[in-house]
């Protein structure tokens, strides 16, 4: 996720991670998204978000009553998960050995295989001040090893992209509308004179 995004809304920023609060918050939906690979293996791949971390929430409703543009000083944490269903054909020997990323790079049998989307969604989650995040996991690359885990399944390499996106709350957005409104009024009416 960009740290410095800006909206109509709020200037996002990353927080001081020194003085940064966790917040609690709800999960509203989560599914796994869903990857044909081309040689026939079923991907499964989700975000599991494991915390929140904010500073000084608790003046972003102040701000906007001030018809002031608010800086949210937010970030997360959050795991991926990747789950491979391969069909009998591409099983191998159970391998119990664990692999570091960099020794599973050297090998790679397979690089770049194509895959097709089956069901991609995303992941919402409702922090306690109001504020919804949305989180969307992507792979961008896919390569298959030589490597089998303990169950013979295939170890594949898996590039992925997380896509975010923050909602404000609908009492902060009509308070925001009212204030940019007032705003278009302010600048037509200097613009008279």
């Amino acid at each position: 996720m960009n740290q410095k995004e800006e909206s109509p809304e709020f200037i996002l920023k990353k927080p001081n991670m020194a003085i940064a609060k966790f917040v609690n918050f709800k999960i509203k939906h989560e599914d796994w998204n869903l990857y044909r690979i081309e040689d026939g293996s079923l991907l499964r791949g989700r975000i599991v978000l494991s915390g929140v971390l904010v500073e000084g929430s608790e003046n972003i409703k102040e701000k906007v009553k001030k018809n002031r543009k608010s800086e949210l000083k937010l970030t997360f944490r959050s795991n991926r998960i990747f789950a491979i269903e391969s069909p009998p054909e591409s099983r191998g020997p159970p391998d119990f050995n664990r692999y570091t990323t960099k020794e599973l790079r050297s090998f790679i049998v397979r690089e770049d295989l194509d895959f097709e989307t089956i069901k991609e969604i995303w992941n919402v989650y409702e922090l306690e001040n109001g504020i919804r995040l949305k989180l969307r996991l992507s792979p961008t690359s896919i390569s298959r090893t030589s490597k089998f885990d303990s169950g013979g399944i295939p170890i594949y390499l898996i590039d992925a992209v997380m896509n975010a996106k923050i909602q404000l709350p609908e009492d902060m957005r009509k308070i925001i509308r009212k204030s940019i409104e007032k705003q278009k009024i302010t600048i037509r009416t200097k613009e008279k004179f």
